[in-house]
């Protein structure tokens, strides 16, 4: 579907800790950007690019953005992705693991 859309870029909702990593392939073969949000609870505590990367966080920032304590491009680093052509492809690689 996404390459009948010809999409820029996908935001990829993960409902299970099975999907999340079948999701993050599809998104390093698409090359095109994506951001992955997982949808369940799953083990936090991660860090990526300096900075917290679970659930957690990612509800604590809505809450920030909703309370009006930091503006909506705050939160739209998939344009940015998108403009600079960065692909799963260029972040996960042999080096990574």
């Amino acid at each position: 579907m996404v390459e009948a859309l010809r999409l820029d870029g996908i935001v990829l909702l993960g409902s299970s800790d099975k999907i999340v990593p079948a999701m993050l392939m599809a998104a390093a073969r698409l090359r095109i950007p994506a951001i992955v949000l997982p949808g369940r609870p799953m083990l936090g505590g991660g860090e990526f690019d300096g900075r917290k990367s679970d659930l957690t966080t990612m509800s604590e920032r809505l809450g920030i953005l909703k309370s009006g304590r930091i503006d909506e491009a705050t939160g739209h680093p998939i344009v940015d992705l998108v403009r600079q052509n960065i692909t799963a492809d260029h972040v996960i690689t042999f080096q990574y693991f």
